[in-house]
């Protein structure tokens, strides 16, 4: 997807959100993968535009693994990561 340059977090968690807003959550589904592969540290806004693009894609078990990752990655989830995990879930 981002082929020539190495994207930077903040490049990623922007075309996540730009992705969720747009409802076109299979690209932000892409980018979540791409940014696995790649082993990017995530911070809150990733995984917050992460958590989202799945519940948006009905990725409801994809976005609950993000949400503990966090944790595990020792970044606190806030409002906005119970949020968008209870919406993933609720679809």
């Amino acid at each position: 997807l981002f082929q020539g340059f190495a994207p930077s977090l903040i490049a990623f968690s922007s075309a996540m959100s730009a992705c969720d807003k747009g409802h076109q959550w299979v690209e932000g589904l892409k980018l979540v993968h791409e940014m696995q592969a790649r082993c990017l540290d995530m911070d809150r806004i990733a995984y917050n535009a992460a958590i989202s693009v799945c519940g948006k894609g009905g990725q409801w078990a994809l976005g609950l693994h993000l949400l503990v990752a966090m944790s595990e990655a020792a970044i606190t989830p806030d409002v906005i990561s119970y949020n968008a995990a209870i919406v993933a879930c609720a679809r």
